[in-house]
């Protein structure tokens, strides 16, 4: 049966879970915009190839930056609710972020 403590779990599981995807997605984003960006440096491929390609990927990598943002957002959201009511959701680790993250939130947008 789900309890409110099991679902508890589960949401902060599934918090951490999308924290690292999101930052696996920021590295793999750079890594790709690194690699496209050298190989352009060779005289075969020209300096300006792929440029569109590039702002794509430049877009690509704001988005992701934005998403985990908003995924920050919403871990001190939560922690919030659970400080508001029950203690629903444990910090066990401590990666909790502060109720109001927005401090941390705004340097990640701004970089």
């Amino acid at each position: 049966m789900l309890t409110l403590p099991i679902l508890g779990q589960r949401i902060q599981r599934e918090v951490q879970e999308a924290e690292t995807a999101l930052n696996d997605a920021i590295a793999k984003v750079a890594a790709l915009t690194a690699s496209c960006a050298q190989a352009r440096s060779f005289p075969e491929i020209g300096a300006t190839t792929g440029q569109a390609t590039m702002r794509r990927l430049v877009e690509a990598s704001q988005l992701v930056t934005q998403a985990s943002g908003q995924i920050a957002r919403v871990h001190g959201e939560l922690r919030s609710l659970n400080d508001d009511r029950i203690v629903m959701v444990p910090d066990f680790n401590g990666d909790c972020p502060p109720a109001t993250a927005t401090a941390t939130v705004s340097a990640v947008q701004a970089a």
